[in-house]
């Protein structure tokens, strides 16, 4: 099973991030899938109780390689991770404290996943500290739209599915490796993106106009020059009139590759898909 995950971008989750149906709908729109320990050592009452309560939503996302469970990725043949394996977690991450999550995305990134420890949803983060690619992940996915409890799982999979997605994704991964090296604080990558977001949403509204105003004039103008050309048999005006609509759509469509924010375009295009 690891081969199937090699090279695939992974959020390693806490029992109750199943606490609410939309947060894994909402982490499925950043990684291709997501991996949970279902038999890890000291699960509480409460996450018991989630895991439980979830176990029909848990089968369904595991069927549909959504999910995985981390003995299935063989994370760690350890229930109890060694004081060492801990230690060498420990200095890996440069932190005083490794949690369970940080712990399986270590030895998983060992595996050749790329795997991002993600912890509940309103996990607290210090403003003013810097910020690593895990970091800057996790407050872009703060950004992205919360689907209902009611929006299927096939909804999701048709959006990652769909090509205009895809290539709007990639540029946000390349976003996100290059502010995971800037150095910047948490409050400074949040507003960085919220500006980019804002930037992309005012250049589309001026996209939009123009795309319907430049249509509007090439199709009462050309369909008039085709008319007349065609009466008079000017054939070649009538072709060039033509082609004048096609490079319309060509050009707007440039204009949209090049307008600004479009680095965060994926979560204007999930917005509005999921809000």
């Amino acid at each position: 099973m690891i081969n199937d995950y090699i090279g695939k971008f992974v959020g390693v989750i806490p029992p109750r991030a199943f606490s609410s149906l939309s947060y894994p709908k909402q982490l499925i729109l950043m990684f291709d899938g997501l991996a949970i320990d279902l038999g890890q050592n000291g699960l509480n009452v409460e996450d018991r109780q989630i895991i439980q309560k979830s176990m029909t939503e848990i089968g369904w996302m595991s069927q549909s390689g959504l999910l995985t469970l981390l003995s299935g990725l063989q994370a760690s043949n350890e229930l109890i991770p060694s004081k060492k394996a801990m230690e060498h977690a420990r200095q890996a991450f440069g932190l005083r404290q490794v949690t369970h999550e940080r712990f399986n995305a270590f030895l998983l990134r060992k595996k050749g996943i790329d795997a991002v420890p993600i912890m509940n949803q309103f996990e607290d983060m210090d403003l003013d500290s810097g910020t690593d690619r895990d970091a800057v992940i996790r407050l872009t996915i703060r950004e992205f739209p919360i689907p209902s409890d009611l929006t299927p799982w096939e909804a999701i999979q048709d959006f990652k599915r769909d090509k205009e997605a895809q290539d709007k994704y990639w540029s946000l991964r390349k976003w996100i490796n290059k502010t995971g090296k800037s150095g910047l604080k948490h409050y400074e990558v949040t507003d960085e993106l919220r500006e980019l977001l804002n930037e992309y949403d005012q250049s589309m509204k001026l996209h939009k106009m123009k795309h319907e105003t430049g249509a509007f004039e090439v199709v009462v103008c050309t369909t008039t020059e085709i008319l007349e050309d065609l009466v008079k048999f000017k054939w070649s005006n009538a072709v060039k009139a033509v082609f004048d609509i096609h490079r319309q759509d060509v050009n707007l469509l440039e204009d949209e590759k090049n307008m600004p924010g479009r680095e965060v375009a994926y979560i204007a295009y999930a917005k509005n898909r999921f809000s």
